[in-house]
């Protein structure tokens, strides 16, 4: 049941909106500096805060930059608590190397809205509206979330009291290359009134981002002079004072000459002084005035923290016991690796058990529990006082020691051994207590959102909830030498036996985050020496059961194996494995055997595609298309990394990555070139001009340094790599348009093509021609080509035929290969050199020898029409291609045999394909405006379909179900699971199916419909034909004798029941319809459209009653249209949790909810 509640829409939703971002890693006030200390550099700090930067100057982040325990942190504590004590605090975020929460930059700008909104209602609206626009942003990329919920709303609300934004410890943010781009290029543009402190210590790229650079104001934090040491004299002053007092001391202990002995020997370093302190009044010490003398007796020596941390090690153990030995490396261990604190009671649990029998790893008896040992070591390890509080290093510095074996010695920490461990004791753990419900729900019809907090909490304790989120992250982490039998086959039993009731885990506790654990796993297995395949497939399996069913995961957990283990294809593993020992107790007839080759459809360009090609590392996925933008997506999910690029103002023809994957390079129909940063998405600079008409392609050279484009303007042209500057003038020489520009391998030549029918070779670096044309060719070239090894250049024409010349000299080979019976669209080498693939407008493929240049493979006979492109994958082993059938097919690249079945789902042309670095995926890019993700080993299977499309629905009386898959519907009856009728087989892919309110007739559609006794499975007349597309949306009227259906071609058709006959068309949408619905009299019509607009039609006199009702952005994930029972309210359901409710007689908008869980509701208000 969906609950709507009538409240004032704008708190309601403000709420929602805002308590779905995340708040973490703020400000602590246990931790900022002494009063009285580091006053010159906070002076110096709030003092830049006020300064207004000059007009068209950069507003430049102030980056504080000091070595290991020099005191950053407390310093950004204090100023953020100074900051926010005045009401100037915009938001803060304290990055932690311990904490998988805070060692990235995932939640960053998730966490940073939400505090901004809270200090600045102008920027709280700013950030309300882009989450009404796109409720995704709480789980969108950082760079997305960094646009939308930082960058905008900050850029639109300028005015208004400065607000300070604090970044901590940079040096312990993962992955953090984009969020040094942002500090560096983008914080810079941020109105005056932000101010951005940012501290961290100096490593490579930091310093390489953030130092010397114009746009940034760097401070590094003084380690000596006379105001350190005095700061450091009041903390020790301070700390020993407690110490006495609490040991009952005199006074003036341990007096002023040890006292400043301490403050000498911290060299200026706060965390020295703080470990020795801490070292000096650990409880579990005998005597203060025995620590205090150890450390200076040490003298000189003790200066190196290291031997400060030496000290502390050795005097809390005794290590002389191997039982004691073996615990500090299993506990203290475990607290290094874990990816989040954990308390010593679920360390305890994790690790502290002992070891199978079986297994290889030696064992040796552990007499003390994890707090007894870790409570011994309170004064390097935070948190260790109590068993139940999580445990971390007191400080970075603390970690880099014990896990660098040179600084360690004894002490060392072998991260890989000690993740192997917990990685054991996680899968163990799960292996023990997963189980199906293991919240105890009362159904499998109970959502996420309905089981309280407190019963999830109680179900998974804190132990377990650990190895469910991170122990796949440990386990594809370990090294295979530490994969022995034992371990493997504990890893097997969760893979075979748990593995769902992981997932359901994660769901609940809503971490479905981690979810794409198992296609990392399954790499994993592959690498072991003694590979188990079917333990392999399992998990892909699961991989693949993830991504079609996610939306069904994410919102009821136990429709895992009442829903979708049902609906997974009948003959994979997973299915296999999973059915009987979970009991689902019935069985789809006739259903799917096999996964569909179709892993995710990427949509969002608004014009038909030019190119999709993938980043040299497979992490991206670029697009280009008739848009005049440019896309980027994430290489494996499709999802969208950035807003698109745009710049542009005409079609993008072509697209290149820089070898190193940082630059995006594109050509356009507006004459120019363009250079894209990949990881902000921004353009580099401005556009490259010079070329006078359509510029047709684009190339890098292999080192990166200069880029060539090919223009129909009769000329070529070189620019530099990473400016865009020009290196040369125009390379003038054919006679009419360049199509085609290449690289050779070492840089040092570029070949250009021309519609002319000749080749032309230039020197690569300098753009200067080398003497002689290649000619031959009877008709204009189409595409030219290195080959790998740069001895040979191919080019193919549209006189059917390839030609080979000498790369180096460009003399002709004499080999000229011949068979098309039609032109040549394109031509590719494989990686290894061995073979040529060619396409043809005679819908054929060949593979050729190149040394030989003789036939070898085809014609390979399978597209139906114009193959218009070709990839082979980075192993040569297969080849795609994609053409005028909408299909993407695979064949063997040696044989030319096809693999599988084609790969269809593309409505229209294909015009490009592309295999990621690794084999796994190809990316196809068509005509119909998307672009498409593949499983790139296996292609289509005999009985592939364009993805998995499941639709269900339910008769009113409760007692049928017709459920629809790929091409064929079944009806079922509900109570005792047997099939009424069925299969009835609609023509295409089924989009839609319904029955009518009485329950006698079924309707199933795609471009047209279908009826069908809704009882007994027959036909009814003809299909009910009209509409030029899709359609997506199909309604009853209340009294059965109409039916409504809107499709991609923007109508709404209007449909006789009885007689099928076309009783009206609504015309007025611009875009898709996607959904409707009768009001209850049957009178109106409700539609939505991606077009942004509801609309309520009179369908007797087609016409539409009054103004659209507007959707915005929202459109675009609706859902669901659906009318109260008097007809008053007219709701509209959307993916992301948020609907919005309209009085149908005042057309005003009462309500808007966007969130996960109910609030109090009135009594009489749900709908």
């Amino acid at each position: 049941m969906i609950i709507l509640w009538l409240k004032p829409a704008n708190s309601t939703i403000s709420a929602a909106l805002l308590n779905s971002l995340v708040a973490v890693a703020t400000w602590d006030p246990e931790r900022v500096c002494l009063p009285s200390t580091r006053t010159a550099v906070l002076d110096d700090i709030v003092r830049w805060v006020h300064e207004t930067p000059e007009e068209g100057q950069p507003n430049k982040p102030f980056f504080l930059v000091g070595v290991a325990g020099s005191g950053k942190s407390a310093v950004a504590h204090t100023l953020a608590e100074l900051f926010h004590d005045i009401g100037s605090l915009g938001g803060s975020f304290f990055f932690d190397h311990a904490n998988a929460d805070r060692n990235n930059p995932s939640k960053v700008f998730s966490s940073i809205a939400r505090q901004l909104a809270a200090s600045d209602a102008a920027i709280a609206q700013e950030i309300v509206e882009a989450l009404k626009k796109d409720p995704s942003l709480p789980n969108a990329t950082p760079r997305r979330q960094f646009e939308s919920l930082f960058r905008d709303p900050c850029a639109s609300t300028s005015s208004g009291d400065p607000l300070v934004l604090i970044f901590d410890a940079l040096d312990e943010c993962e992955s953090r290359s984009g969020l040094l781009d942002a500090i560096a290029t983008e914080f810079p543009n941020l109105p005056p009134r932000f101010r951005v402190i940012v501290t961290g210590r100096l490593e490579r790229d930091i310093s390489m981002a953030l130092t010397r650079n114009d746009n940034v104001r760097e401070y590094t934090l003084p380690c000596n002079g006379t105001a350190v040491l005095e700061d450091i004299s009041a903390l020790v002053t301070l700390r020993m004072g407690k110490v006495a007092s609490a040991h009952r001391y005199e006074p003036t202990w341990p007096g002023a000459q040890a006292l400043q002995e301490l403050v000498a020997l911290s060299s200026g370093l706060f965390i020295w002084a703080k470990t020795a302190c801490d070292f000096i009044s650990k409880p579990t010490a005998p005597s203060p005035k025995r620590q205090l003398a150890a450390v200076l007796s040490g003298g000189a020596k003790l200066a190196d923290i290291d031997e400060l941390y030496s000290l502390a090690l050795r005097d809390a153990l005794d290590w002389e016991d191997l039982g004691t030995r073996t615990a500090f490396q299993l506990f203290v261990g475990a607290v290094v690796v874990a990816r989040t604190p954990l308390s010593a009671r679920a360390i305890q649990v994790l690790v502290g058990q002992r070891a199978d029998p079986d297994s290889e790893q030696a064992e040796v008896d552990v007499d003390i529990s994890a707090w007894e040992l870790l409570c011994l070591l309170q004064s390097i390890l935070d948190g260790a006082a109590s068993p139940d509080s999580p445990i971390r290093t007191m400080h970075a510095s603390f970690r880099d020691f014990l896990t660098t074996e040179t600084r360690a010695k004894g002490f060392y920490i072998d991260v890989g051994i000690h993740n192997a461990n917990i990685s054991r004791g996680c899968v163990k753990l799960m292996n023990t207590r997963l189980k199906r419900n293991i919240c105890g729900l009362a159904n499998d019809a109970v959502l996420n959102n309905e089981i309280p907090a407190e019963t999830v909490i109680e179900a998974i304790g804190e132990e377990l909830r650990y190895a469910i989120c991170y122990g796949l992250d440990h386990l594809i982490d370990v090294s295979y030498v530490h994969a022995d039998s034992a371990f493997m086959d504990t890893v097997g039993e969760f893979a075979r036996k748990k593995m769902l009731n992981w997932l359901e885990a994660l769901s609940v506790l809503g971490r479905l985050d981690a979810a794409n654990r198992p296609r990392q796993l399954s790499q994993w297995i592959e690498g072991l020496v003694q590979r188990d395949d079917i333990l392999c497939q399992i998990v892909k399996d699961m991989a693949r059961f993830i991504a079609t069913f996610r939306e069904i995961i994410t919102a009821a957990p136990l429709q895992i194996y009442s829903s979708a283990l049902l609906f997974t294809p009948s003959d994979t593993l997973l299915r296999r494995t999973y059915f009987e020992i979970s009991d689902v107790g019935s069985a789809i007839l006739n259903g799917e055997k096999s996964w569909s080759p179709l892993l995710a459809v990427l949509a969002g360009h608004t014009g038909q595609l030019t190119s999709a090609i993938y980043s040299p590392d497979g992490g991206r996925l670029a697009s280009c298309a008739m848009d005049s933008t440019i896309r980027l997506w994430d290489g494996s999910t499709g999802a969208p990394l950035a807003a698109p690029l745009a710049g542009h103002t005409a079609t993008v023809t072509s697209i290149a990555f820089s070898p190193d994957g940082e630059i995006l390079a594109s050509a356009s129909e507006d004459h120019t070139i363009r250079l894209w940063n990949v990881k902000t998405g921004k353009a580099i600079g401005d556009a490259l001009t010079g070329h006078k008409d359509v510029v047709r392609h684009v190339a890098f050279s292999p080192d990166g340094s200069r880029i060539a484009s090919a223009s129909r303007d009769s000329t070529a042209r070189l620019w530099d790599g990473r400016t865009g500057a020009p290196i040369a003038g125009e390379l003038v020489g054919h006679g009419d348009v360049v199509t085609s520009v290449a690289f050779s391998p070492d840089g040092e030549i570029l070949a250009t093509a021309s519609t002319d029918c000749t080749v032309r070779l230039w020197k690569g670096r300098t753009g200067v021609p080398i003497d002689g044309v290649l000619l031959g060719h009877k008709d204009k070239i189409t595409s030219i080509s290195y080959s790998p090894d740069g001895r040979q250049l191919a080019s193919s024409s549209n006189d059917r035929t390839i030609r080979l010349w000498d790369g180096h000299t460009g003399a002709f080979t004499g080999k000229i290969l011949e068979g098309h019976t039609n032109d040549i669209t394109f031509f590719t080498y494989s990686p290894d050199g061995n073979r040529i693939a060619s396409v043809s407008w005679d819908a054929t493929v060949r593979l050729w020898d190149p040394h030989t240049g003789t036939l070898i493979g085809g014609p390979l006979i399978g597209h139906g029409g114009t193959i218009y492109h070709a990839a082979f994958s980075p192993d040569s082993e297969r080849l795609a291609t994609a053409g005028s059938d909408c299909a993407v097919r695979l064949w063997d690249g040696r044989s030319g045999a096809a693999i599988g079945g084609p790969m269809t789902g593309h409505t229209y042309t294909v015009i490009s394909v592309a295999f990621s670095p690794d084999g796994d995926y190809i990316a196809s890019a068509s005509n119909d405006n998307t672009v498409r993700i593949w499983d790139g080993r296996t292609g289509g299977t005999a009985n592939a379909t364009a993805g998995i499309r499941v639709d269900i629905d339910i008769s009113r009386d409760g007692n049928r179900i017709l459920h629809s898959l790929d091409k064929v519907a079944h009806l079922w009856d509900a109570n005792t699971g047997a099939v009424i009728a069925g299969p009835l087989v609609h023509t295409r892919m089924i989009n839609r199916i319904g029955f009518s309110p009485d329950g006698n007739i079924v309707a199933i559609a795609h471009y047209e419909i279908c009826l069908w006794n809704g009882y007994t499975g027959e036909s009814i007349g003809a299909p009910l034909a009209g509409h030029t597309h899709f359609i997506f949306a199909l309604a009853f009227s209340p009294d059965s004798s109409r039916l409504a259906s809107g499709s991609r071609d923007r109508t709404i058709r209007l449909w006789d029941t009885k007689t099928g006959a076309s009783i009206g068309i609504l015309n007025g949408h611009s875009d898709f319809v996607m959904a409707l619905t009768f009001s209850p009299d049957g009178s109106t019509l409700a539609s939505a459209s991606y077009d942004g607009t509801a609309r309520i039609w009179d369908p007797s006199h087609e016409a539409q009653i009054g103004d659209s009702l507007a959707l915005g952005a929202l459109a675009r994930t609706l859902r669901l249209l659906i009318f109260s029972p008097n007809g008053t309210y007219l709701a509209c359901l959307c993916t992301e949790n948020f609907a919005t409710v309209w009085d149908m007689r005042t057309r005003t908008s009462l309500v808007e909810y966007a969130g996960s869980r109910s609030p109090d509701i009135p009594a009489g208000k749900t709908l």
